[in-house]
């Protein structure tokens, strides 16, 4: 899916697309940028990509927004990867759902 390395940018345009960023950047750094202003359930876009829909996944405006329907919705992803030596394109949407944010 979009485990691919960082140096990757065919795995980042594929995250690129699956959350809905059109214009899809010409480095890997600017991909991770954009990712990053991007908030998605992880468990949704596993599940998206999973059943193969052409749509994008769902996305949410803000850290608030996503937040909110996270716990509500029981969409819990435990993250498998380890924040700094993970060598993965998802960790970058990972966002802190439980607990105070820095």
């Amino acid at each position: 899916m979009w485990y691919g390395a960082e140096d990757d940018l065919t795995a980042w345009h594929a995250l690129c697309r699956a959350v809905g960023i059109e214009l899809l950047p010409n480095t890997c750094k600017r991909c991770e940028e954009a990712v990053r202003r991007t908030y998605v359930n992880i468990v949704d876009l596993i599940e998206w990509g999973r059943s193969k829909r052409t749509e994008k996944v769902d996305t949410f405006l803000d850290l608030a927004e996503l937040r909110a329907y996270t716990i509500e919705e029981h969409k819990i992803f435990t993250n498998p990867f380890n924040d700094r030596s993970s060598n993965v394109v998802l960790r970058h949407l990972l966002r802190k759902i439980f607990g105070k944010t820095r």
